[in-house]
């Protein structure tokens, strides 16, 4: 019976999981994982549709909402100030620079049916849809 040697165990492991690691961490430079992408909610409301955004430290100009056929575009920017880059950053976890979110509008809507207010920090766009009440959804087979 041969002895299991725990310690050499643990440190193969340990190897294989740094190079693991090292694998992952070179797929992705860390500068492309630092994305401006703004969270929301969108939820279907009795009168059509409701979209919800994030978007502390911006103002109603730093914000532009487009309706493109069916597809709800949000593009925006948030800038570094110029003194914050003179400074030294212990910890620097806000996300800076431009940002683009698009959302499908599953009915046909026209531009007089949107409408976007901003207040807060939150971004607030309601879609005005006809019947939106319960569909029936049921398929009769043929």
């Amino acid at each position: 019976m041969t002895d299991f040697n725990t310690k050499a165990f643990e440190d193969r492991l340990h190897r294989i999981g740094k190079e693991v690691q090292s694998f992952f961490e070179n797929l992705v430079s860390e500068d492309e994982l630092d994305v401006f992408s703004p969270k929301a909610d969108f939820v279907q409301t009795s009168e059509g549709f409701e979209i919800l955004m994030d978007l502390p430290g911006l103002t109603k100009s730093d914000i532009k909402v487009e309706l493109t056929d069916a597809m709800l575009t949000i593009k925006g920017e948030r800038t570094i100030n110029e003194t914050d880059l003179q400074v030294a950053w212990l910890r620097r976890e806000r996300h800076y620079g431009s940002f683009s979110r698009s959302f499908p509008v599953p009915v046909p809507v026209s531009k007089s049916d949107v409408s976007a207010q901003f207040k807060d920090g939150v971004l607030k766009i309601l879609i005005k849809a006809e019947d939106m009440g319960p569909q029936d959804t049921t398929i009769d087979i043929d």
